[in-house]
């Protein structure tokens, strides 16, 4: 099913990329000019970007956004990494995936080159979705997505959620 053209679309993909690409620079003139601090620096992303009930979700590398409906989180992005691409492909097992050797090892990332492309969906929302937009810090060590919606569930507040999440992770 094809999904129609939105009028707001083309502002927000355009929007989308001019912050993708000012992050990109912003962490390639670091390395550039701080070589003895950056090390090599990089770094992932994950955004959105609402408008109403549509939302536009970014990313690049393996920064993710998920949507909590109805008590389920969905994983809306797609990870740039070597272990997503080879599940993707068929040569490794989700079990597999989950200890992978190279499980750090990512595929695209800001600060590497000149140019980086994001993948950018857009999503209709309804009345009490969440999203969750969240590092490999979190999703990588709390690996069950019935805890972190348990944690989005009970806190009273945003704030509260976060920092429960961050606990969570660092337990872990």
């Amino acid at each position: 099913e094809v999904e129609e053209a939105h009028p707001f679309d083309t502002y927000a993909f355009s929007r989308i990329r001019q912050a993708v690409d000012s992050a990109n620079l912003a962490v390639r003139e670091y390395a550039l000019h701080r070589p003895d601090e950056a090390r090599g620096a990089g770094s992932t992303v994950t955004m959105a970007l609402l408008n109403d009930t549509r939302a536009y979700i970014a990313n690049v590398g393996d920064s993710r956004t998920y949507l909590l409906r109805d008590n389920y989180l969905t994983l809306l992005t797609r990870d740039h990494s070597l272990v997503a691409e080879l599940l993707s492909a068929g040569r490794i097992t989700p079990k597999e995936a989950i200890d992978h050797p190279q499980s750090n090892l990512i595929t695209r990332c800001l600060g590497y080159m000149d140019q980086v492309e994001a993948d950018i969906t857009t999503h209709e929302l309804q009345s009490g979705d969440c999203l969750l937009l969240c590092s490999d810090g979190l999703w990588d060590e709390v690996r069950e997505p019935e805890m972190m919606v348990r944690i989005i569930q009970s806190a009273p507040d945003l704030e509260i959620v976060a920092r429960r999440l961050v606990q969570a992770a660092n337990h872990a």
